[in-house]
This record gives structure tokens, sequence and C-alpha cells, in this order.
């Protein structure tokens, strides 16, 4: 009978150890998720704000049209990084309406429709870092 309990001292540790390895493991994983979506948010947030200002500097002051090239590099990014959130779909309308309109940044009408889809992308980056634990 003694022995009985001498034994299920050190297994009941150890099967408390195990349990606490794998809750501790699924924390960190959970944590890290949470950090790449947090970072990558927070780049994604930054590249809006240059998109819109070469979208707007382009409109408003009809700047070189030689630089689309830069344009292009902010939605790749833009829309590379969104795999990392909830936004990816949104991201992937920017690339298809900036394709349609990059030739016409000029116009108000394009401004307004690639400035739609960046503030909705916005609203919910903004969205999915406040839910973030």
């Amino acid at each position: 009978m003694k022995i009985k309990y001498i034994f299920s001292i050190p297994v009941f540790i150890l099967l408390l150890s195990a349990v606490s390895l794998g809750f501790s493991s699924y924390s960190f994983s959970i944590a890290q998720k949470n950090q790449t979506t947090r970072d990558a948010s927070f780049e994604i947030l930054k590249n809006l704000n240059k998109l819109q200002l070469f979208i707007d500097t382009y409109t408003y002051t009809k700047k070189n049209k030689d630089d689309y090239i830069e344009g292009w590099s902010y939605v790749l990014l833009i829309e590379d990084l969104s795999e990392f959130t909830s936004c990816s779909s949104d991201a992937n309308k920017l690339h298809k309406i900036w394709k349609e309109n990059f030739n016409s940044l000029a116009l108000e009408r394009s401004n307004k429709k690639l400035t739609d889809i960046i503030n909705k992308i916005k609203k919910s980056i903004k969205v999915e870092i406040k839910e973030l634990r």
C-alpha cells in the first residue's frame, strides 16, 4: 500500500509537468501568431499611408507619370503582408483597383476609388489590432 503512494506522487508530478509544458507551448504559439499579425498590421498601415500620400500627390500636383513603380511597390507589399491578417481579400481588391486605375491617377474618380479601399483596409486592420490578445 505504501509503495502505491510513493509512486503516485512522481507520476502526478510527471503528468502535471507534461500538462504545464503543453499549455506553455500552446500559449507561446498563440502569442507568436498575435505578434506576427500585429507586426504585419502596423507595416500595412504605414504602407497604406504612404500609398495614400503617393496617390494624393499625383492627383493634386500632377506628379511625373514615370513614378508608378513606387505605387506598385506599396500595393504589392500591402498585398503580401495581408496574408498574415484578415484583410487579404481587401488587399486583393486594392491590387485590382490599382491595376485598373494607376494610369489615371490624375482623375478624381480614380483617387476616390483607391481612397475608399485604402480606408476600408485601414478600418479592418485597426479592428483586428484591437481584438488581439
